[in-house]
Parts: C-alpha cells; sequence; structure tokens
C-alpha cells in the first residue's frame, strides 16, 4: 500500500522530493471509503433518521440529480457564450464535473453540526442527505465516466444509465441486509466467545461491500444497509465491552481514514500541474451555493405541503443550504480522474479544491455565528425517559387505529405493521434475548398497575380476593422471582409494594381513607393471625435509606415510571 502513494517526484530549490501521491481507485474505494461509511451508518440508527426518510430521499436523490443537471449544462453555457474566457470543455465533461462535484462530505458535516448543537430534525436532515448524497453520487459519477468514454451517446444508452441507476442501488441494499442478518444470526450465538464479536462485525460488514463491489451494486448502499441492521440487531447480542470495542474502534477508523483522505488533499495543493482557470473556478463556486440554496428551498416547499407534519421552516431551509460542504469524496473522484480520459482534468481537480476550501474554511466556520443568529432551535442532550417513550409509543397507536377506522394507511399503519413484524419474527431470529431490559420493567409495572387499577375500580368489594393476591408481592417472594438480580426492577416492586400496604386494610391510613370517601363501603376486617403477619412484614421491610447496600439509586427512567403511576 505504501508503494501505491508516494510514487511521483517534484524539484524545488535543486532538490528532489518524493511526495506526490497516486490516489487509485483501490485506494480510495477498498481502503479509504468503507470505514468512513461504516461508522456514518451506525450514527443513522435513530427514529428521527427513519421518521424523517422520505424528506431525507427526495434530498439525497432527486436534490443529487437535480444539481448535476442544472450545474454541468449551466456551466457549459457559459463557457460558450464565452462568460468564463477562453476556454475547451465539452458537455459531457461538464457532467463528469457536475456529479462529483455535488458530493457532500458527511464527516465534515457530522463534525459541524454536533459542535453546534442543533435539534435532531435538522442534523439528521442534513447527515442523512449527505450520506446518501455520496452513495448517489458515486454511481453518476461512473454513468457519466461511461458516457465520457463513448464517441457517440444512443438514446437507448441513457435509458439503460437510469435502469442501471436503480439497480445499482436496490441490488446493494439487498445484499447489505442480508450480510447484515447474517451477523445478527452469528453473534447469537457468540455469548461463550465474546473476543470475536468486535471482529465479526467489522469483517461482516466489509464484506458486504466486497459483496457489492464484486456483483457491480453500490458497495456504500451496501455497507450503509449493514450497519443499520447490525446496529438494531447484532449490538444487542454482543457483550457491553464488545459494544464499546465496535463503537469507538469504527470512530477511530472514521477519523484516519478521513484525516488521510484531507492529508493527500492538502499535498496536492502544493503541484505543478494545476491548472488555475479564474472563471471557471469562481462560476463553479458560485452555482454549488446558488443551486443548492434553489433546490433546496424547492424540495422543501413540496415536502412540507404533502409529506411532513412537522414544516421545515426557512430559517432551517437555510442552514440545510448552507450546510452543503465538500470534501474527501470529492477530491478523491476528480483525484481518480486521467487525463488521458479527459483532457480538463488538471483544471477540475483544481477547481475542485477551491470549492472544498471554500466550503469547509469560509461556510463552516460562519454556520455556527449563523445558527445562533437565525435562533435554530437547539437539541437536547438529555436521555428519553419511559414518560416520554411511552406517550410516543401511545401516540403511534393511537394514530394507526385512526388510520385503520379511516381506510387511509400512512407511514403509522406501516410502522405499526413493521413493528409487528419485527416483534413477531425477526427479533426473535436475530436475537439472544428479544426483551430489552426496558421490556422487563414495563412487563413489571404493567402486572402490579393492572392489579392495582383493577382494586381501585372495584373498591372494598375487592378486599377479600386481595387477601390472597397480596401475598404475591411480599418482598421476599418479588426478590426471588428473577429480580434481585436488577436493583432497579427490585427498588420499584418494594416501592410498590409500600404503595399498596397503605391501602391495605390493615394499614393505619386505610380507616382515613374510608372515612374521607375515597374507597367504597366499609370491608370485613381481616382475622388477627393476618393482620399480625401483615405488621411484621411491613416492619421487616427494608427502607431505601437505610438498605443502600441492596436497593440501589434507581435510574432517571425509573423516576419518571414513578411519576408517571
Amino acid at each position: 500500500m505504501a508503494s501505491q502513494c508516494f510514487t511521483g517526484h517534484h524539484s524545488f530549490t535543486g532538490i528532489e522530493h518524493r511526495y506526490i501521491v497516486n490516489f487509485s481507485t483501490d485506494l480510495f474505494f477498498l481502503y479509504l471509503l468503507p470505514p468512513i461509511i461504516l461508522e456514518s451508518a451506525y450514527s443513522l440508527h435513530d427514529r428521527v433518521f427513519f421518521d424523517n426518510l422520505g424528506t431525507i430521499l427526495l434530498y439525497a436523490v432527486v436534490g443529487t440529480v437535480m444539481n448535476c443537471f442544472i450545474i454541468a449544462p449551466t456551466l457549459y453555457g457559459l463557457a460558450v457564450c464565452g462568460a468564463m474566457g477562453p476556454i475547451s470543455v465539452t458537455l459531457i465533461q461538464c457532467f463528469v464535473f457536475g456529479a462529483l462535484i455535488v458530493a457532500v462530505d458527511p464527516v465534515a458535516v457530522l463534525a459541524i453540526f454536533q459542535e453546534i448543537g442543533v435539534n435532531n430534525v435538522l442534523y439528521f436532515l442534513v447527515f442523512g442527505e449527505s450520506l446518501l448524497n455520496d452513495a448517489v453520487t458515486v454511481v453518476l459519477y461512473n454513468t457519466m465516466k461511461s458516457f465520457n468514454q463513448m464517441e457517440t451517446i444512443p438514446v437507448s444508452q441513457i435509458f439503460l444509465g437510469i435502469g442501471a441507476f436503480f439497480t445499482v442501488s436496490l441490488g446493494g441494499l439487498c445484499i447489505g441486509i442480508l450480510t447484515g442478518g447474517f451477523c445478527a444470526f452469528l453473534t447469537k450465538y457468540t455469548s461463550t466467545v465474546r473476543v470475536v464479536e468486535p471482529l465479526a462485525v467489522f469483517s461482516l460488514a466489509y464484506a458486504s461491500y466486497l459483496l457489492a463491489e464484486l456483483f457491480h451494486f453500490s458497495g456504500i448502499i451496501s455497507i450503509i444497509g449493514c450497519g443499520l441492521v447490525q446496529a438494531q440487531y447484532a449490538f444487542h447480542n454482543i457483550s457491553h465491552k464488545s459494544h464499546t470495542t465496535v463503537v469507538y474502534f469504527s470512530k477511530m477508523l472514521n477519523t484516519t481514514c478521513d484525516s488521510i483522505i484531507f492529508m493527500f488533499l492538502g499535498l496536492s495543493l502544493v503541484s505543478e500541474k494545476h491548472v488555475w482557470h479564474t472563471g471557471f473556478v469562481l462560476w463553479s463556486i458560485l452555482l454549488c451555493l446558488v443551486v443548492r440554496f434553489l433546490i433546496v428551498y424547492f424540495l422543501t416547499f413540496f415536502a412540507n405541503k404533502f409529506e411532513r407534519l412537522r414544516r421545515i421552516d426557512y430559517e432551517e431551509q437555510f442552514i440545510m443550504a448552507y450546510g452543503g460542504l465538500r470534501g474527501a469524496v470529492a477530491f478523491s473522484l476528480v483525484a481518480m480522474l486521467k487525463e488521458s480520459d479527459l483532457p480538463s482534468q488538471p483544471m477540475f481537480e483544481t477547481a475542485t479544491l477551491a470549492v472544498i476550501i471554500f466550503t469547509v474554511f469560509v461556510q463552516g466556520i460562519s454556520i455556527k455565528p449563523l445558527v445562533k443568529c437565525l435562533r435554530i432551535t437547539s437539541g437536547t442532550k438529555n436521555p428519553v425517559s419511559i414518560y416520554e417513550e411511552i406517550n410516543c409509543h401511545v401516540t403511534d397507536h393511537v394514530l394507526a387505529g385512526i388510520e385503520e377506522i379511516c381506510g387511509h394507511y400512512g407511514h403509522n399503519r406501516v410502522r405499526e405493521m413493521l413493528d409487528y413484524f419485527d416483534n413477531n419474527h425477526l427479533r426473535p431470529l436475530l436475537m439472544r434475548d428479544p426483551n430489552t431490559k426496558d421490556d422487563d420493567i414495563m412487563e413489571l409495572y404493567e402486572k402490579i398497575a393492572l392489579q392495582m387499577h383493577f382494586e381501585n375500580i372495584a373498591g372494598s368489594s375487592m378486599w377479600t380476593e386481595y387477601t390472597s393476591d397480596y401475598e404475591l408481592y411480599k418482598p421476599e417472594l418479588i426478590l426471588s422471582d428473577n429480580v434481585a438480580n436488577d436493583p432497579d426492577k427490585a427498588y420499584l416492586a418494594l416501592d410498590i409494594h409500600r404503595r399498596r400496604s397503605t391501602l391495605h386494610p390493615t394499614s393505619p391510613l386505610f380507616g382515613l381513607r374510608r372515612s374521607s370517601g375515597l374507597s367504597g363501603p366499609a370491608s370485613p376486617r381481616l382475622p388477627q393471625q393476618q393482620q399480625q403477619q401483615q405488621q411484621e412484614q411491613q416492619q421487616n421491610t427494608p427502607d431505601r435509606e437505610t438498605s443502600d447496600d441492596v436497593f440501589f439509586k434507581p435510574s432517571d427512567k425509573l423516576i419518571n415510571l414513578y411519576i408517571f403511576m
């Protein structure tokens, strides 16, 4: 690999230095690009991304194609009419340049928007569009390169290129999903060999990329699909240490590969092969900025009108358009062009470097003050409580039920069907334990809360039956029923037990509750022996303030759950 990197030489002050990098196709597509895309795919595993997937695809697919097919003809028209000065460039060459210059760098976008701290919707709209934009850009780039090598382009080849665009994208997605599913199924049986879990995750993700490229599908889309499936299923099978290893090692690889690409970019700035054409460079920078603004506002108008419930306001649209930073992918694509196939390659490379420097330094530095000036809603770093999660799920179910009654099947109904299929088929097949810790806590809560609900409805008529059911919630029985292994669940169960004890007929507060009219008619008192047993049991119930070695402080989720009750 080192022999591929340093292959050129240049004379400076009478001394020859080897530094020019031969940025080959294999070096970029096989070694540097996959880690960047994989880590970005892991970052996309969020509900906000899937809720806004339609809008993201609108920007990434339609917006990227429109950018390419507006910038390229405009540059050619300006060259023909003499607005750039003396220049020799063909229409198909402009399309090659337009296909590579529309590539938005996901790493630069991720770094800047994480530092700014914008709201999750805006963050995933920009970041998701930049990642999927790269996949569309590479397919467009390869198509335009093929057209450039043809002397004449028949109409049949154009329609074939359009069909190949969808075939390459969908084929890569299928390979990625299947490979990710196989990874999840494999890690389901690695509980005794935890050391191989990170290796299995990374190797199968890379294998999905290679398989897609082997069959001439999109390797970028394949590794994105594989990463999303791994984050959904395989990450629940591996241990906590393995998950930490995967997350931080992928971040390290991502940063390293992107740093290497930008190092190559910096080295290429000092070269005698550059061809500076002021008109072409300035028009390229202007068109990249103006066309992106026009397309973002145009597509957002239709997205707000026909698809979205949460509208994207004009301030957020401005940040989305202004945040289209060019970087590693655009430079890598232009560096792989051969001057023998494209005589304008040196001029294209110089213009690409100028666009990258302008977007990264000028737009990247000024975007944070603009976010503050426009008062963009910032994101919250607080974890989602069980109260918020329950409300979210309840809203989803209610909206899906309304759609079912109305006979209109929208995205809520589709989500309900996917969740049902996931919970009943995919999770049992691909996960070692389909129920997460939160699911176990919620199951315990539902069991106890439902019993309390029945008691409050029936009033005193159920107290006789309650004396027998009350034995089910003794602390020693609760702790022996697979709850003692989880301090949060143990504290929750015993806390509810104390509340139930307060409402029991043997409690001193029960008479006060009856006299205040909060319950039904008086219920028969319990036998003296049962009263003594209940009093002894209440006295022996450990208190949280005096038993910190047994019952730990509950998590924020359990506190919110207690408030919800």
